[in-house]
């Protein structure tokens, strides 16, 4: 049977492979375009075994909000490439994917591999169509569904992404867009004070009193005032720290709390996801996830206050783009310290909760 250019384009257009291969599988059975899809598919699924042992330290972050069913997911795709991040089928797919948790909510990484994507084929055909395609290994790395009232941003190239969530209504869009993103730029310990672990925020209060004894201008200060002192100590400290508490990053007149009584809603919480880092996100609990540079430790394995990332205050019209190069540089260097623990350690970063 002689196959034809309208043949190759047609398998090509449901396979999404390249055209040799699919006028190769064409030739190889005949012209029988169903025989040819299974064909492909067994030859792309020994493909993506022998990709599978290639490190995938770069990908993006995919967000998909499910407004009129209060249902929303959040994805950490990856690949090995930063171009790949980029091209059209990366997107593609890893939107679909996200899509797809939403709405069939698996369970986790394994069971979304092996869910019906579409007719006769599964979640892991459809990530097995663009390895094909791209010759690079790529997989889920994590992802989480939630449900409620959203806002969402995700940095322009992919690398950081957020998903806030609110309690009493919907919200403002634009509004809740601007917090998640002075979330992705701030990058705060927890949403509110209540999530911040108790023997964390005891230390921070003895470092407090430790600091004020340690100064000889406090020596004859009467104990009522002292401990004043501290309190404006750790309200400092929860205003570098907690969302709730911080100067919006566009606009340092309002705080964000201001911007949430604005609205009429209250904050949830938000799940921060940046391309590379390690999943620490304890189960049912909406918190940012620390990259692996902010959890600084003592000799003795303790932990201490991460270092925040101050904010300059800047003209309204320049802030944007310090926000976009802040981001771009910090997690430039967390993908950094991500690759050189890789090396050093040889293993898998933990999977997803």
């Amino acid at each position: 049977m002689a196959i034809t250019a309208a043949d190759v384009k047609s398998l090509r257009e449901r396979t999404n492979l390249p055209m040799m291969d699919c006028k190769a599988a064409l030739t190889e059975v005949g012209g029988d375009m169903e025989k040819a899809v299974d064909l492909l598919r067994k030859k792309f699924a020994h493909a993506t075994a022998k990709f599978a042992s290639r490190e995938a330290a770069e990908g993006r972050v995919a967000i998909y909000i499910d407004s009129a069913k209060k249902v929303a997911a959040i994805l950490e795709m990856r690949c090995e490439t930063a171009p790949v991040v980029k091209s059209d089928a990366f997107i593609a797919m890893a939107n679909d994917l996200v899509k797809h948790i939403v709405a069939k909510n698996p369970a986790d990484v394994a069971a979304l591999l092996t869910q019906e994507f579409a007719s006769g084929k599964t979640v892991q055909d459809r990530i097995s169509e663009v390895i094909g395609l791209i010759r690079e290994n790529m997989k889920v790395q994590r992802f989480k569904r939630v449900e409620g009232n959203f806002g969402e941003y995700v940095h322009h190239d992919g690398s950081v992404g957020v998903l806030l969530q609110v309690d009493g209504g919907a919200g403002d869009p634009a509004v809740l867009r601007d917090i998640s993103m002075h979330i992705a730029a701030r990058n705060p310990m927890a949403a509110l004070r209540s999530e911040v672990p108790a023997d964390l925020l005891a230390k921070e209060t003895e470092i407090a009193k430790q600091q004020l004894a340690n100064d000889p201008k406090n020596k004859n200060k009467p104990a009522n005032i002292m401990e004043k002192i501290i309190e404006g100590k750790m309200k400092t400290w929860f205003a570098e720290n907690v969302l709730i508490d911080q100067q919006f990053v566009k606009d340092d007149t309002k705080s964000i709390a201001d911007l949430f009584k604005a609205m009429g809603v209250t904050l949830k919480g938000f799940i921060r996801y940046r391309v590379g880092e390690r999943s620490t996100l304890p189960p049912a609990i909406l918190q940012p996830l620390l990259p692996p540079k902010e959890r600084h430790r003592s000799k003795a394995g303790e932990q201490h206050q991460p270092e925040r990332h101050r904010v300059a205050i800047l003209p309204f019209q320049f802030r944007h783009m310090f926000e976009v190069h802040a981001i771009n540089a910090r997690d430039q260097a967390h993908r950094q310290d991500d690759r050189r623990d890789r090396g050093q350690h040889f293993h898998h970063l933990a999977e997803p909760i």
